[in-house]
């Protein structure tokens, strides 16, 4: 009896596991779907028909028919009160990246060659000078206008004092776009010192520049980051996003365990969910490229591209108020850049609602690809 059970076992994994290779891998999956037809007629309805007939015909169950069919009622509606009745524990699973909440890009609003910069990773209030760039031609176009504005104030006066009134107007009006000019020059000069936009830790995008090199106007030149206040970015793919956006109920706790420690768990809830796909990963770390589960294009060097879209999903660790300064749960500190995985849970439904599901994801995923 062992063996007929273990070997029934064995030959479903091996057969299964060749259709599904099928159904993968040619590029007609209808010879998958084939199979997996004939597979069922062969191990489930053909065996249910011979076993109703022998129930009903075979004479060795003459004397004790009726307990033979009972008991085979009996345990087909356990079967199925198990499998179809009784709702079970649903999870979803997802990953993500700890991020912090507040976190601003610095840009160069001008062009200019490097003359100070603030290097390494430090803390910066807000407003706090980041570094500071030169433009000669800005310069040399501001001292211009300069001496244009004292020439043309020069021939104002001059109207004034011989009362030329046509003469008087037209210097005045030039004096006036001079001066617009003037402060637009001053404003291009002032945001070539480029400044903390909010106040947390300062990460110079290209530590390596040194002094005296050129960026251009628009060029990323690091973050700012507060870091005391994290967020865990979640990317959920097409299976898991859009049943959490119409089933989780928000104010469920979010399970979480550090990846690679298993031991490391906290809670959290969610903060939001993207009403629709999204195809730029919040962080490398989530696609195939930085060891992540969702496959990313191979034409984007930073690995974030994704190839299908993606849910984007906000998860509020609870942190420990007790803690400090240093972002803490249940005594485990937190770090921007670690990977995370959590599990969600759904209401509960019967097993047979969950496998169909299941199956029809499966098969409408691979149609679709």
């Amino acid at each position: 009896l062992l063996y007929y059970f273990a070997s029934t076992i064995y030959r479903t994994v091996i057969a299964v596991g060749i259709i599904l290779f099928v159904f993968y891998q040619l590029p007609v999956p209808l010879v998958g779907v084939a199979m997996a037809i004939v597979a069922v007629t062969t191990w489930v309805f053909i065996p249910t028909g011979k076993f109703v007939r022998y129930l009903a015909t075979n004479g060795e169950l003459l004397r004790c028919r009726t307990r033979a069919v009972a008991i085979s009622i009996l345990f087909v509606a356990a079967l199925v009160t198990g499998i179809g009745v009784i709702r079970m524990p649903e999870h979803l699973r997802a990953e993500g990246v700890i991020a912090p909440r507040n976190m601003q890009i610095v840009f160069t609003r001008e062009p200019g060659i490097l003359e100070e910069v603030l290097k390494g990773s430090a803390d910066v209030p807000e407003g706090k000078q980041l570094l500071v760039m030169t433009n000669r031609d800005l310069l040399t176009r501001r001292q211009q206008l300069h001496a244009e504005h004292n020439l043309t104030r020069i021939q104002y006066r001059s109207a004034l004092d011989e009362d030329q009134i046509g003469g008087k107007q037209a210097f005045a009006v030039q004096l006036e776009t001079l001066e617009g000019l003037i402060k637009e020059i001053d404003q291009r000069l002032e945001s070539l010192t480029v400044r903390a936009p909010i106040a947390g830790k300062w990460v110079a995008k290209h530590p390596e520049h040194g002094l005296y090199s050129h960026y251009q106007a628009g060029q990323q030149v690091g973050i700012v980051a507060d870091v005391n206040d994290l967020i865990v970015h979640m990317a959920a793919d097409q299976k898991v996003g859009p049943r959490l956006g119409k089933e989780f109920s928000r104010g469920n706790p979010i399970q979480m365990r550090l990846r690679g420690r298993s031991t490391h768990q906290f809670t959290g809830t969610l903060d939001r969910i993207s009403q629709a796909a999204h195809s730029q990963l919040p962080s490398a770390a989530l696609g195939y490229v930085g060891g992540g589960t969702l496959a990313v294009s191979s034409e984007d060097p930073e690995g974030r591209q994704t190839t299908e879209g993606f849910w984007e999903i906000v998860i509020n660790p609870d942190l420990d108020p007790t803690a400090g300064k240093a972002p803490t749960v249940t005594g485990i500190p937190l770090f921007s850049g670690q990977r995370v995985v959590a599990r969600f849970e759904l209401p509960k439904r019967p097993l047979a609602a969950q496998w169909w599901q299941r199956l029809r994801q499966m098969i409408q995923s691979r149609f679709e690809s």
